[in-house]
């Protein structure tokens, strides 16, 4: 299995003929971590600018209390 893991193939452990446990190098561990990351920062820098158009459109709606949005 460690001559294995050096390789960028993972390693798949099946439990009842489905995968279960996956071994992969630290480098492609790495590297799927910081696309995850930038996916995640694009997401959120896409979320804030579709806020603030929308504020400056007038479309959001200020709500006094958390009960405000079983009204919507």
């Amino acid at each position: 299995i460690f001559d294995e893991a050096q390789t960028m193939s993972p390693i798949v452990i099946l439990n009842n003929n489905k995968p279960d446990v996956a071994i992969v190098n630290i480098n492609f561990l790495e590297s799927l971590l910081e696309k995850v990351r930038k996916v995640e920062l694009e997401d959120a820098l896409d979320s804030l600018a579709v806020y603030k158009k929308e504020k400056k459109e007038g479309k959001l709606k200020k709500l006094r209390s958390p009960n405000d949005l079983l009204t919507l």
